[in-house]
């Protein structure tokens, strides 16, 4: 195929994918005091289980770059959806708590050549608007993850079958992917030609990587973070029942989709620069009202974080060409996203070892800390942004 059909399925295709990668995420959280039980494991293992799926994350992102310049995007996807069904079942069947560490580290594997082979490719095509229409995909995954765990809980069934249904998703996906390899534009060559780098270019670009990798490394602690653990605190911390718990938990991804979803909407008619601004702030907001629990109130801060949080992973990638240059682009978004899956693990495993030793109070203070640090590099990177993106690459 070719031309805007072949443009529509591909597209379908990466919002389906992304919708698979949010899921486990939302799953897990909710799973998690289930699935601990079934293996007889500490509250702060789930630290541990997250650090051995980074693993398998980081290594993969920081090597898609290379990957898909070397066997394409097309193939580069076939693979990694395959890989995540394989492990999702490991995770399905696994009989001893070892088999899912295990079977956590090709999970991990597969979501970062997945994560950062699609967020290059249509960072480089596509622009702002698409990715936050795509990375809404994932807010609906994540929010799907515990409405499945909760209805599954309260039928008295296994938190097992939400990972089956996961296997059966990216099987499929593995062979869609398959069967349209030849119809994914050809990433061998690194991107789009950026017409070659001035010098003052080439040094603000190696100025700005670092701050970028660092604040995609605090995002994205703090997005899964929340995620993770805000179900424990509010079933364990504060006695809400579990019904209660997995929905303020569902409003909290719920609010990272619509806020997606409405700017991929809105497109070039919210500045970027202007979006990111208002969800550093609100992030702070929304993490001080689930610490402060002002009135029992604090459950609300989950769907003010998440609709908070919900543009700045997709409007930093869409900024990565403007920033770094279009032929950078494929390895920059590698590191960002590896630096992503780092935090991923280190941010909610930092929050286990404090849980672990303070109790479950500790996780507030943690999370505002961490919005607060956000941010601060938010602002550093601005300063080091000296060009402003063009308005012709807010909207495809």
């Amino acid at each position: 195929m070719s031309g805007r059909p072949a443009r529509t399925l591909l597209l379908g295709l990466a919002l389906v994918a992304f919708v698979g990668l949010g899921l486990p995420h939302g799953v897990l959280g909710v799973a998690w005091p289930s699935m601990r039980a079934s293996f007889d494991q500490p509250l702060s293992e789930l630290g541990i289980l997250l650090v051995t799926y980074t693993a398998g994350y980081l290594g993969a992102s920081a090597a898609s770059g290379p990957l898909t310049a070397r066997v394409g995007t097309g193939r580069l996807l076939t693979a990694a959806t395959a890989l995540a069904a394989v492990s999702a079942l490991g995770w399905a069947m696994a009989p001893w708590w070892g088999a899912v560490l295990v079977a956590s580290v090709p999970l991990g594997m597969a979501g970062g050549l997945l994560d950062s082979g699609l967020n290059a490719h249509v960072a480089l095509r596509h622009g702002a608007r698409i990715l936050n229409l795509l990375h809404g995909g994932y807010g609906i995954g994540a929010t799907a993850g515990p409405v499945v765990v909760t209805s599954l809980l309260a039928a008295a069934a296994s938190w097992r079958i939400a990972y089956l249904v996961l296997v059966a998703l990216e099987a499929a996906l593995a062979l869609a992917f398959w069967r349209t390899r030849s119809s994914w534009s050809d990433d061998r060559d690194g991107g789009p030609a950026a017409g070659g780098d001035r010098t003052e270019e080439h040094c603000a670009a190696a100025a700005m990587l670092p701050l970028s990798v660092a604040l995609f490394f605090v995002y994205t602690g703090l997005e899964v973070a929340v995620g993770q653990w805000s179900f424990s605190l509010l079933t364990e911390g504060r006695s809400l029942s579990a019904t209660a718990g997995g929905l303020w938990v569902a409003s909290y991804w719920a609010g990272l989709t619509a806020g997606r979803l409405g700017l991929g909407a809105l497109g070039a008619r919210v500045p970027r620069h202007l979006a990111l601004d208002l969800s550093m702030a609100g992030a702070v907001v929304g993490t001080a009202l689930l610490w402060l629990d002002p009135g029992g109130l604090g459950p609300a801060g989950l769907p003010v974080t998440g609709l908070s949080l919900a543009t700045i992973f997709p409007t930093l990638v869409s900024l990565t060409p403007d920033r770094l240059g279009a032929g950078r682009t494929p390895v920059a978004v590698g590191f960002q996203l590896a630096s992503a899956g780092l935090g991923a693990a280190l941010v909610p495993g930092l929050a286990g070892g404090l849980i672990g030793r303070f109790g479950l109070d500790a996780l507030g203070p943690l999370l505002v800390t961490s919005a607060g640090v956000m941010t601060v590099v938010h602002l550093a990177t601005n300063r080091v942004a000296t060009h402003p993106p063009s308005p012709s690459a807010e909207v495809p």
